[in-house]
């Protein structure tokens, strides 16, 4: 229950002895400084109630009426009678319990290929009386997967310290795809090799969608606070070197769908350091071997997008760059609404830095608000009304200096105007 005591020396102990449905969850590995509590009150004790009501973290269907249902806790089987699940307005015809988390749900009609159903969950309780008051998740039957229907659009194999590599999935069909039985690999001598299975699960990825696979998901989550967790699949991955290597992604039948060979040159020349920076695809039309078609992800994000969109996307622009301020007016420190000034950005070229200057109508230096750093082809950054001194500027006018820098050393610059006015 904890991996900083996988070694050993460490009891498990009980957490709360009147929990009405114990399970793995209420226990937990000992905080005693003696490594364990024998014949005392356990050193995680506790007596507190559970407060919050179940929620399905795990929704698949395996046959076209019958859908699997795994919850992040116990659920009480009596609730069941009077529980309402229902898919895109037809209700179940039954709900069967499998183990204390899980349960399958039936249907008369079911789900129809092609198309995405709506699957609502009501008043399925936990063991503590919480009942789910509406939870929606959007499900559909899978379709036979092709080479290309998945690919890869980001990797991440030097991480930070110890911590864990990820490799980033994208649906890029008009296909419901199941994850299950695909691999990822390694070459060894141009051979495939070191192959692991993502999931056993018909896990479905929507067209458009992402799934991170990795081996810690507190790790990725913590190293990159936007990190969608939802899209986190947890899994033993082939062992990637940092500087370079092969990404293989394979269709259960072994065919290749997609394959990286990633390398530390690909990154954005200016870095001095990339630990912890991923390569992110830029376009998803662009064969994954075309080297060019691969950049560092923007500091913006805490160098890397695990599980939703790449900063380095290509934007969907034709003009040059735009640079835009949201709202032309604000009040420091007042509406929560318009007391940051959104500075906007989208370019149709990657691997850029940028500096971010904010001057007085009279040209006077207020803040530099950001210097030399990476960012994708669109984002957005805040100020705060505050020069760089951490003061609140007077009432005025100001001109926000937007600077971009190429590889190519082409520097475009951007002014626009924003408004201080307290109220």
């Amino acid at each position: 229950q904890d991996s900083g005591k996988d070694d050993g020396g460490w009891s498990l102990e009980l957490i709360n002895p009147s929990h009405p449905c114990s399970d793995k969850a209420n226990w937990s590995a000992s905080e005693s400084v003696f490594g364990g509590s024998p014949a005392e009150l356990n050193s995680v004790f506790s007596l507190a109630e559970d407060t919050q009501a179940p929620q399905a973290i795990l929704v698949y269907a395996f046959l076209s009426n019958s859908i699997f249902i795994e919850f992040d806790e116990p659920v009480n089987e009596s609730s069941f009678s009077s529980a309402v699940i229902s898919l895109s307005g037809e209700s179940s015809t039954s709900i069967t319990a499998q183990g204390l988390r899980s349960i399958i749900v039936n249907f008369q009609e079911g789900l129809t290929p092609v198309l995405e159903f709506t699957l609502s969950i009501s008043g399925i309780e936990d063991c503590w009386g919480n009942a789910i008051a509406t939870q929606e998740v959007i499900i559909g039957l899978p379709e036979p997967a092709e080479a290309g229907d998945l690919i890869i659009n980001e990797v991440l194999s030097n991480p930070r310290g110890s911590g864990s590599d990820y490799v980033e999935v994208y649906n890029n069909s008009n296909k419901i795809i199941s994850l299950q039985n695909w691999q990822l690999a390694t070459r060894n001598a141009g051979l495939i090799d070191s192959q692991e299975l993502i999931t056993e699960f018909p896990l479905p990825l929507f067209p458009g969608n992402y799934a991170l696979l990795t081996e810690s998901l507190e790790d990725v989550a913590e190293n990159y606070p936007n990190a969608a967790v939802n899209t986190f699949i947890v899994m033993d991955l082939p062992a990637y070197s940092n500087d370079e290597g092969d990404v293989v992604l394979l269709l259960p039948d072994n065919e290749i769908s997609d394959e990286f060979g990633y390398s530390s040159d690909y990154h954005f020349d200016l870095l001095d350091d990339t630990d912890g920076v991923s390569l992110e695809r830029i376009s998803f039309t662009v064969p994954a071997q075309n080297s060019d078609n691969w950049s560092s992800a923007a500091e913006s994000e805490n160098y890397g997008s695990p599980g939703y969109r790449n900063s380095q996307t290509q934007a969907e622009t034709t003009a040059e760059g735009a640079v835009s301020v949201y709202p032309s007016v604000f009040s420091p420190g007042g509406s929560r609404d318009i007391n940051n000034l959104e500075i906007s950005y989208s370019f149709s070229a990657n691997s850029q830095a940028a500096s971010v200057t904010i001057y007085s109508k009279d040209g006077v230096k207020t803040r530099a608000l950001k210097s030399n750093i990476l960012i994708g082809s669109e984002g957005t950054f805040f100020w705060d009304g505050a020069d760089d001194q951490g003061r609140a500027v007077p009432t005025g006018i100001y001109v926000i200096y937007f600077e971009v820098f190429g590889l190519d050393g082409n520097v475009q610059g951007y002014k626009v105007p924003a408004t201080v006015a307290y109220r």
